[in-house]
């Protein structure tokens, strides 16, 4: 099967996202057809594994308005246009924890839902340097807290995380 991207038509704008319906053609066992997929694109995000000197790692206790919830998340936050991985996941650092910091890795990059959306998360990780005052950038950020946590702390949050970036860095981090 041979697939050929056709067209991308733009449904709706948002903050963060854009809903594009692609047209394909389809090549399949000598016939051509014409489909369509509607998919949301993304300019991505990035988190951080972030832990200080004595390894203890961040978790920001952060209010999600989608769940209307309080969540358990590393250091996270979207890409802005123009701006590379690095540079957005350092910036985030200092918005969300007032964080400098050295020894920045990117460990992997995930696709959060390939049959739906281009969103990828870019997941570093990195020591604390020297902690400021965080510069908020969002209400959400205004509101949250961030803890400290050690290894041996790490399983009473773990009911408490529920998104898949938290429980890939949190994985990376204890292995």
């Amino acid at each position: 099967m041979k697939w050929k991207k056709l067209s991308t038509e733009v449904l709706s704008e948002g903050y963060a996202v854009e809903l594009q319906r692609i047209k394909f053609e389809v090549e399949h066992d000598g016939r051509i057809t014409e489909t369509t997929r509607d998919a949301v694109h993304h300019n991505g995000t990035v988190a951080c594994v972030l832990t200080d000197q004595a390894d203890q790692i961040a978790l920001e206790l952060i209010y999600r308005p989608i769940f209307d919830s309080h969540q358990y998340e590393i250091p996270a936050g979207g890409i802005e246009k123009g701006e590379t991985p690095e540079n957005a996941i350092l910036r985030e650092l200092r918005e969300e924890v007032g964080a400098e910091v050295q020894g920045l890795e990117l460990v992997t990059v995930v696709q959060n839902a390939p049959g739906h959306t281009d969103h990828l998360t870019y997941i570093f990780r990195a020591r604390v340097l020297s902690l400021g005052a965080p510069v908020a950038q969002s209400l959400e950020e205004e509101d949250l807290q961030i803890r400290w946590v050690t290894k041996a702390e790490i399983a009473k949050y773990l009911d408490k995380i529920h998104d898949a970036k938290t429980k890939i860095g949190v994985s990376i981090w204890v292995s």
